[in-house]
């Protein structure tokens, strides 16, 4: 079996779906994200539905990395690295449904869990929802 993915059906679907994920966030996406690129590779615009943003504090107490949990999608790659690429576990993968999200050190936050600081995560996540703070940005106290 050969899948076509630039078939014009194809791409409407997928075209689809990018919008619908981006309906979930508060605002576009960073230019320098996956999610971003992706969106403008298949020529996605503003989505057509508002929809409610995930909640959730926001953790921002970890000297080298921030959790914003309205920027999360959900997709479950910074709990796939943490646990099979670095061997940490210090992430998970909490709820369901529009209610699903991700935690760390058991909703207690980076600071609490078995974060190793590797920024793994942060790598590959499409959204910047777990993102590097910056030498300098920490330096500043921005």
């Amino acid at each position: 079996m050969e899948i076509e993915t630039e078939e014009p059906r194809a791409r409407r679907v997928a075209k689809a779906v990018v919008e619908l994920v981006l309906s979930e966030l508060p605002q576009a996406p960073a230019p320098h994200t996956e999610l971003a690129q992706v969106a403008a590779r298949l020529e996605v615009g503003e989505p057509r539905w508002g929809g409610a943003v995930h909640g959730g504090v926001d953790d921002l107490r970890h000297p080298y990395l921030a959790l914003r949990h309205e920027l999360c999608i959900s997709c479950g790659r910074c709990v796939r690295a943490c646990d099979e690429v670095q061997g940490a576990f210090a992430l998970t993968a909490t709820g369901r449904g529009f209610e699903a999200n991700i935690a760390a050190g058991l909703d207690a936050g980076f600071e609490e869990s078995s974060c190793v600081s590797c920024g793994a995560c942060a790598d590959t996540c499409p959204t910047d929802a777990i993102s590097e703070i910056s030498l300098v940005k920490r330096l500043k106290g921005a």
